[in-house]
């Protein structure tokens, strides 16, 4: 993934780690939403790891004021 400054954009970090959205439709029928899952497997769990870690903290900051 290498140094952040060298995207322009946050869109394109979420494009490489394949989070980007994609809707399963077919002709009048909307379905339903998912992430791709077509990028970097390995950005995508530490992204994740990221969030989870920063929810259970501002979770846990709000419960004990």
């Amino acid at each position: 993934m290498g140094d952040l400054r060298g995207y322009e954009h946050g869109q394109q970090i979420i494009r490489l780690a394949g989070l980007n959205l994609k809707e399963n439709s077919s002709g009048k029928k909307k379905g339903k939403s998912s992430i791709t899952k077509r990028g970097r497997a390995r950005l995508r769990a530490l992204l994740w790891k990221i969030m989870t870690f920063l929810h259970d903290f501002s979770s846990s900051r709000y419960v004990n004021g």
